[in-house]
């Protein structure tokens, strides 16, 4: 009887000591992995951009803690595709994004999605790749009195860029209209404006590249040009 107990009660050491054991290991790291994948276009002609680097940055919230997690190039069709692998043990909200960067283009920095969240992953579309130029541009249109509508000729009409810089000026014909052609920079604003001796209009914000084709009524008024 005592070799029963005894036998029992060894068995139950051994299990509690198991259990001990098993609790004091160390904890496996659960990792998870997101992808993401899409297609990469230009952003004033729309195609998809070939042979293009895609790399997967994470980057965490509260430390700062950055580290490029993939590598890819766009295959023929501007199609990509990036996994990145996240420690979840550890405390930490990680922000994905991409940096895309190709020769003749402005690179691009992406915010594509956050970590944990696990709807953050999947498709991922980016078509507002910038070329660094120059390229022509057009611009065209008319000059309009704001108050009687009427198009007004003999105004004065000049284009400067983001410097501060005239890099173009013209004069309405008989009907108002005015064009002009401008070789632009990539990623660079752009300022147009009509005056005729008390009359002008407000300086208008352009961005060549996301139209190339520029239409625009300048509508002028009393008052000093500026």
């Amino acid at each position: 009887m005592r070799c029963r107990n005894f036998g029992k009660i060894l068995g139950l050491v051994i299990l509690f000591a198991s259990l001990f054991l098993v609790s004091i290991q160390p904890a496996v790291a659960a990792e998870e992995d997101y992808t993401w994948y899409g297609y990469i276009k230009d952003g004033g002609t729309g195609y998809t951009i070939s042979g293009l680097t895609v790399e997967l940055w994470f980057e965490e919230a509260f430390s700062g803690t950055k580290f490029r997690a993939d590598t890819t190039t766009t295959n023929s069709q501007g199609y990509y595709c990036v996994t990145g692998t996240i420690d979840e043990s550890e405390p930490g909200y990680w922000t994905a994004f991409l940096k895309l960067m190709k020769d003749g283009y402005i690179t691009a920095y992406v915010e594509c999605g956050h970590v944990p969240l696990s709807h953050s992953t999947g498709r991922f579309d980016y078509t507002e790749m910038i070329e660094i130029g120059p390229f022509d541009c057009s611009f065209h249109g008319y000059v309009k009195n704001k108050f009687t509508g009427a198009k007004v000729a003999g105004a004065r009409v000049r284009l400067k860029n983001s410097a501060g810089t005239i890099v173009a000026s013209t004069i309405t014909n008989s009907n108002g209209y005015y064009s002009f052609e401008v070789s632009c920079e990539g990623g660079e604003l752009y300022y147009i404006q009509a005056f005729k001796l008390g009359l002008y209009s407000d300086w208008e914000t352009i961005d060549p590249y996301l139209y190339g084709n520029i239409y625009t009524l300048l509508y002028l008024e009393e008052g000093i040009v500026r």
